[in-house]
């Protein structure tokens, strides 16, 4: 019957929505979690950088000129070397620093941007979920009407039957009777 190979290709249809519906669920529960492990991971490298970099100005400033140190150590080239050695190096860490924010920044933004892909993917099919099982229903509830239908035409032609047998019933028997009067007549 057409209503039930229409039954069974939207119940497929509402399979495969359903299995894209549970990937797409498990897809965002993944990024979620991967947003979450980057973020821990990006954190943690951010505060190995700051210690490293505070850490850098501790030194600069126990070498640092400002300091009163003697004339004699100011001087001293290998001293000075080690000051700008130690001001590149917290140059370097700066930079570093401000490149991993940055790049956290970025990764924040693309994570949220594929949550927010995913969310209007997992809305779309939850409306087309919810429009197959309009579809079900109605198709459904057409079937159940041309089966009521179907069974009120068979009553109709079976009492329309019956109408006509019985008057067939009556004129075999009238005719019956007939034959009957005139024999008993004729004998």
């Amino acid at each position: 019957m057409l209503f039930r190979s229409e039954y069974k290709a939207l119940i497929q249809k509402k399979r495969k929505v359903e299995s894209s519906l549970s990937r797409l669920l498990l897809n965002r529960q993944k990024q979620e979690k991967l947003i979450i492990k980057k973020g821990q991971d990006g954190e943690r490298e951010r505060k190995g950088l700051e210690s490293e970099f505070k850490d850098l100005e501790r030194q600069l400033k126990a070498l640092g000129p400002d300091r009163g140190l003697p004339a004699s150590v100011e001087n001293d080239d290998s001293h000075q070397k080690k000051y700008r050695q130690l001001d590149r190096q917290k140059k370097n860490s700066h930079k570093a620093l401000e490149k991993l924010i940055a790049k956290l920044d970025k990764e924040k933004e693309a994570g949220k941007g594929k949550l927010q892909d995913l969310e209007v993917d997992i809305s779309q099919k939850t409306t087309e979920m919810e429009n197959l099982e309009k579809n079900l229903m109605e198709t459904v509830r057409d079937e159940s009407r041309l089966q009521a239908l179907i069974e009120e035409q068979y009553f109709r032609l079976d009492m329309r039957r019956s109408e006509e047998h019985t008057s067939e019933l009556q004129s075999h028997s009238f005719i019956s009777y007939a034959v009957f009067c005139l024999k008993k007549k004729i004998l």
